[in-house]
């Protein structure tokens, strides 16, 4: 059985720096934002308005950097409804020439910033989502990775049933400890 694992405290930069580091697996990454959105938190705000800074590693084409980035599929989701599509729909990693050994790994970054801009998300909607993750991973024989800077979230128990539920809520970490293993 593939590896289903929530790696914690990772920002855009750091998750980037993760998947760059090394010779990796292919690799589909989920992304819970808008396109714009995770370009605009990758850069400080400082070094958007200083011209004269130097470039980041990240942003210097290097020749090992363009090699593991063509390793890296990046599906920007900005609704917990277009992820879990995706994940109902995915059919597998492209493949790519050269590309680093292992298993191929399916990723989601952000879930816990998207959920904090949705004010009709539950427990169910989020497990839901992580099922369908975990269903996507098990039927392209992939490992599962969780990339998450926000597991404090509370959730609430369910959305809109009106006041005696509001107020019952689960963090985020007790939803990820039901699907992954938290590193």
């Amino acid at each position: 059985m593939p590896r289903r694992r929530l790696l914690l405290n990772f920002t855009p930069r750091s998750c980037l720096e993760f998947l760059l580091s090394a010779d990796r697996p292919p690799m589909t990454l989920v992304i819970c934002s808008t396109r714009a959105q995770f370009l605009q938190r990758l850069l400080p705000p400082s070094e958007e308005d200083n011209e004269s800074a130097e470039p980041e590693k990240l942003l210097a084409p290097t020749l090992a950097l363009l090699k593991r980035a063509a390793n890296v599929r990046m599906v920007y989701c900005p609704q917990i409804t277009h992820a879990r599509a995706y994940f109902t729909l995915f059919g597998g990693h492209a493949r790519c020439e050269g590309s680093g050994s292992g298993k191929p790994v399916l990723g989601l970054f952000g879930l816990g910033d998207l959920l904090g801009q949705d004010s009709m998300i539950s427990v169910p909607a989020v497990s839901t989502l992580l099922a369908a993750a975990v269903d996507a991973a098990e039927r392209s024989r992939s490992g599962l990775v969780v990339f998450e800077n926000n597991v404090d979230m509370k959730i609430p128990l369910l959305d809109g049933v009106g006041d005696r539920w509001e107020s019952q809520t689960v963090k985020l970490e007790s939803i990820y400890a039901g699907w992954l293993r938290i590193d």
